[in-house]
């Protein structure tokens, strides 16, 4: 199994168990659409291509997502997420350096623990798996690897607001980028050296619940 095609798996098992918790009694649902930034911490990929060592990073960028919290009535809760992040590359040869347009995505599933309950507030933390992908202007030549699979470990508060809830959270997704490229100059593509990325998402939004 791929690793897109297991990351879909993962998250329409998420999508049937949430269906059949949504309706069992004493079950909510909460919907949080937010707004955050991306913040990737290091390179992408990195190595020789066409003869030209290269450096790619992708930088910090504006983010929208969106969650789905399922809570099975107790301190326990299942949570789909969805996430875009505009976020450019910038590639360092000994050319100098250039940026391109770029974005990054990812779509995870989790559990969710509510750790302490503060009166009109409580913390959380999460943690699951995650699909994570990058496209763009800058990853054109890039033939495999724009996908991966991450773990996500994540954590927050929750602050009531009259019928709503405001909601923030720090998210932590570590996972392995290993691309190959295409070279037009090449008659074969080139796989570039392996980099463990970790990307931080801090975000905030208002929860809706059902």
């Amino acid at each position: 199994m791929s690793k897109k095609h297991f990351c879909i798996a993962a998250m329409m098992l998420v999508g049937q168990a949430g269906a059949a918790l949504a309706q069992t009694p004493g079950v909510g649902v909460e919907i949080e659409p937010y707004i955050g930034a991306y913040v990737p911490f290091s390179d992408v990929f990195g190595g020789s291509v066409g003869g030209t060592q290269v450096t790619a990073t992708q930088k910090e960028g504006f983010a929208l997502g969106g969650r789905i919290l399922f809570k099975l009535g107790g301190a326990m809760g299942i949570e789909g997420n969805f996430l875009y992040a505009l976020s450019d590359q910038e590639r360092e040869t000994s050319a100098g350096t250039t940026t391109e347009d770029a974005y990054a995505w990812t779509a995870d599933a989790r559990l969710h623990l509510m750790l302490l309950p503060l009166g009109g507030a409580s913390i959380h933390a999460t943690g699951g798996v995650a699909a994570i992908g990058h496209g763009g202007d800058g990853w054109e030549q890039v033939v495999d690897g724009d996908t991966d699979v991450a773990g996500v470990l994540g954590a927050g508060l929750k602050f009531g607001l009259g019928p709503l809830k405001l909601r923030g959270d720090a998210d932590f997704y570590l996972y392995s980028v290993k691309v190959t490229v295409d070279i037009p100059s090449s008659p074969t593509d080139t796989e570039l050296e392996s980099e463990v990325q970790t990307d931080m998402v801090l975000s905030a939004g208002l929860v809706l619940s059902y």
